[in-house]
């Protein structure tokens, strides 16, 4: 839902500005069909039977996209044909992780079964070029920007050989399961993974130990580099927030982008790194400013089920969603995101009479699913209620509570 700013300055406008109620009505009108009319999305695409794990848009080819699904299916999309080309039954069991190397040539893919397959991206066949049975299962599977080589997470990192195709580095091992790892888009031996024990740690290849951990107050779900700034990094978190990190001062929050309801499962962001989309079970897509903590669009569908994985497509002009229903959507990129509710309202307040409260009852409505709307509503209760009930600790004095921090000092006696 894209929200444009409303042209106050018409003489239908101005001939009823003045007439009680008459100008906020028409306001309301104008504002509502504005909101409502570009539609932004496009296309929904049905070929999986199962949910769809991993959105992966070709790295030279523009309008290529791959999909893995969670019964082990690889589909290759042509998104200007709008239909599925290419698909090939890669493992047994949920396909788990999904990576493409730089130029584009190779796709390997792993899976619950601890399978590690490498396929040619351009070869119309359904025979891999190599397997490796490993021993523990791989959650993760990531492309080195650059060079031929990959890793692997799971119980441990791995780094891997492309052509030999055996491990020939352990980074980290550790009783916990790694959820993502991704690698900086600038100094490729810094990588960042997060794990199961809610930590988030930051590996460099030439170390054998991580070179710095933190730990949040829930699990993080994915984590995406930033492409304009690569010394930042945003984490999707079970808490239903995006934390933005600095490197350089790694134990304190940049921002926080705040909207979803529910666990964030997949994030992505713009090659400008202005754009930020995040995919929750919420069923919503939110796009954030990363310059604002402000929400401009709210991407939902009435029959789309929990999102499982969002992406940018290789132009940056679509935006691709993957849910639990097995679609394929396709979304338009919002094109004025810079304009925020503050400018507005402060326009509108300048250019006209109409008091701030009253413009506040129809732009400040969120036209969310019904159950978004009552998740919200309740933990915006339970908030208050713990507001209320932290500021009502400090009034009751019970049994060996009292802080000795508090009380006046002894004075001193001398004997």
């Amino acid at each position: 839902m894209v929200f444009e700013s409303t042209n106050l300055n018409k003489p239908a406008f101005k001939k009823y500005i003045n007439k009680k109620g008459e100008g906020l009505r028409l306001l309301k009108k104008r504002t509502l069909s504005e909101k409502y009319l570009p539609n932004p999305f496009l296309k929904s695409y049905r070929f999986h039977q199962d949910s769809i794990f991993n959105i992966l848009p070709h790295p030279v080819i523009k309008n290529l996209v791959f999909t893995g699904s969670a019964d082990g299916e690889i589909c290759l999309w042509m998104l200007n044909r709008e239909k599925c080309v290419f698909n090939l039954k890669a493992h047994e069991k949920p396909m788990r992780g999904v990576s493409i190397n730089y130029n584009g040539k190779f796709l390997i893919s792993c899976s619950d079964d601890n399978n590690l397959k490498l396929w040619r991206t351009m070869e119309n066949t359904k025979i891999p070029i190599k397997v490796h049975k490993s021993d523990v299962s791989m959650s993760k599977v990531e492309f080195n920007p650059s060079f031929s080589y990959f890793l692997t997470a799971g119980k441990s990192i791995l780094v891997w050989d492309l052509e030999r195709f055996v491990p020939i580095q352990k980074v980290f091992q550790k009783e916990v399961s790694l959820s993502c790892i991704k690698f900086n888009p600038v100094e490729h031996n810094i990588l960042i993974s997060s794990a199961s024990d809610r930590s988030v740690m930051l590996h460099d290849l030439r170390l054998h130990s991580p070179v710095k951990k933190f730990f949040m107050e829930m699990r993080s779900n994915d984590i995406i580099w930033s492409k304009a700034n690569p010394w930042e990094f945003t984490i999707a978190n079970e808490d239903s927030n995006l934390y933005k990190f600095d490197i350089r001062k790694i134990n304190h929050v940049r921002k926080t982008y705040k909207g979803h309801v529910m666990p964030v499962q997949s994030i992505d962001q713009e090659k400008t790194g202005k754009l930020i989309i995040s995919g929750s079970l919420d069923r919503t897509i939110r796009v954030h400013n990363s310059n604002t903590n402000f929400n401009a669009n709210i991407l939902s569908s009435s029959r789309m089920s929990r999102i499982l994985c969002v992406s940018f497509s290789s132009d940056g002009n679509l935006i691709l969603s993957g849910s639990e229903d097995g679609n394929l959507r396709l979304w338009k990129k919002p094109a004025k995101i810079e304009n925020s509710k503050i400018l507005q309202k402060n326009k509108i307040v300048r250019d006209t009479k109409i008091s701030l409260s009253n413009f506040n009852r129809f732009t400040e409505k969120c036209f969310l699913p019904k159950l978004v709307m009552n998740i919200h509503n309740f933990k915006m209760k339970l908030n208050q209620k713990n507001l209320v009930k932290k500021s009502r600790l400090g009034e009751i004095l019970l049994p060996c509570s009292i802080s000795f921090k508090d009380m006046p000092k002894k004075p001193n006696i001398d004997l």
